[in-house]
């Protein structure tokens, strides 16, 4: 059998076809893995509370850490009708604050919860 050249065209466009599909799985893969694989999160470090009245009694607390490179956010258990509701402050980075506020009542517990990825996320 005599090879022509539209025979020739159809295996060539095959074999390019082809080849275009696997480096185009391969870069989809390596972007995948590239955004997929960041950096690991350090909880945070150093953190200080601040309290509205030195601690004794007091309507709000404040944290702020200064090493690590997680996120976090303060909490307080506040009075409620019937219970208790605990508030939250904003989640930030270290370096910055994140305060908690009760209002009125005075606060019964406090704390941070700690996140070691972006917020949002």
């Amino acid at each position: 059998m005599a090879i022509t050249k539209n025979t020739v065209r159809k295996a060539r466009r095959g074999a390019g076809s082809v080849a275009l599909s696997l480096t185009t799985v391969a870069g989809s893969l390596l972007g995948f893995f590239a955004v997929s694989a960041g950096t690991a999160q350090a909880v945070p470090t150093s953190c200080s509370w601040t309290f509205e009245d030195g601690g004794s009694y007091w309507t709000w607390a404040q944290v702020k850490c200064l090493g690590g490179s997680g996120y976090y956010r303060a909490w307080v258990k506040c009075p409620s009708t019937g219970g208790y509701v605990y508030k939250y402050g904003p989640t930030v980075s270290p370096g910055h604050a994140s305060k908690a506020d009760c209002g009125s009542a005075f606060g019964v517990d406090y704390g941070k919860n700690v996140y070691t990825y972006p917020p949002g996320v």
